[in-house]
């Protein structure tokens, strides 16, 4: 099967240096599978459809139905009846949101985190009964006219709108979850730690240390709920960050590298191919190629 690539410069968010864009509309019949390099929240509105993501699993979407749609996700829809759609696209790390307190909440990570294992989640799929739907659709209708209208202050109203739904969500997804493990709040903080301290070098005795356990005990955590070690992830966590910088022509590979703490251009190449399946340039070459 065929998978449409769609990057921020293809689809042109109306402001390049604030990447939020909100739409409503009737899709076709027919979408076809596709994946994007920024977080999607597909709302319905009303109609049905069937929903495909990744390609094994599958939804009969009705209107209430929320879906996050992640940069590593496939998706697209299919037996659309009077469907209506809100869109949300957007970069949580480019709109530098006030995030601090949420990213140390285990159920954030489970949703909104970029690395957290879709096996488990595969599209943190959820449905609103109608009473919470309608508050979410009138901050959406919200959203929607502050970004359309542009008046003085809008990007400060639409950074405060869009936290207001990412936490409606967040509560709506925690109250019909069971209680999140204990392993999941040992690597909390250490995940937290190295989103922002990707560049550095680190060792297991120190992020053990910030999460006041034993190294075994931290790895035995980030294996349960990621699936890697510690060090694998901060791996994983880097080559996102080079993906993400990609995008940018100006950046040869091994200045992406560097900025991402890669201090071995090889190593970084063979590490991104392991991962993207194809090399730095190949991807750049993707993704900045027109849609045809």
């Amino acid at each position: 099967m065929t998978i449409r690539y769609i990057t921020t410069d293809s689809l042109h968010f109306p402001e390049p240096e604030f990447p939020l864009h909100v739409h409503t509309r009737t899709p076709p019949r027919t979408v076809p599978i596709h994946s994007h390099a920024f977080l999607e929240i597909v709302i319905v509105r009303s109609g049905t459809a069937r929903h495909t993501i990744n390609q094994k699993n599958h939804y009969n979407c009705i209107a209430g139905d929320i879906f996050l749609i992640h940069h590593d996700m496939v998706h697209g829809f299919q037996e659309a009846h009077e469907l209506v759609n809100t869109n949300i696209l957007c970069s949580l790390d480019s709109l530098k949101l006030p995030l601090d307190d949420l990213q140390n909440e285990p159920h954030w990570i489970t949703l909104f985190h970029p690395d957290t294992p879709r096996d488990k989640n595969p599209s943190c799929h959820i449905r609103l009964p109608p009473v919470p739907f309608r508050y979410l659709q009138r901050l959406l209708d919200n959203l929607e006219t502050e970004l359309q209208e542009k008046l003085t202050g809008y990007r400060v109203t639409a950074r405060a709108t869009l936290m207001n739904i990412l936490v409606f969500i967040l509560r709506s997804w925690k109250d019909t979850q069971p209680a999140q493990p204990i392993s999941l709040a040992i690597i909390t903080p250490v995940m937290h730690y190295l989103e922002t301290h990707y560049i550095k070098k680190h060792n297991l005795e120190q992020l053990a240390t910030l999460a006041h356990v034993s190294i075994s005990t931290l790895q035995r955590a980030f294996k349960e709920n990621l699936g890697v070690s510690p060090m694998d992830y901060l791996i994983r966590l880097r080559l996102r960050k080079a993906a993400e910088l990609l995008y940018n022509p100006t950046l040869n590979i091994t200045e992406v590298a560097q900025q991402c703490g890669f201090q071995d251009v090889n190593y970084f190449s063979r590490a991104f191919k392991k991962i993207q399946q194809c090399s730095p340039s190949s991807y750049r070459k993707k993704i900045l190629a027109p849609l045809t």
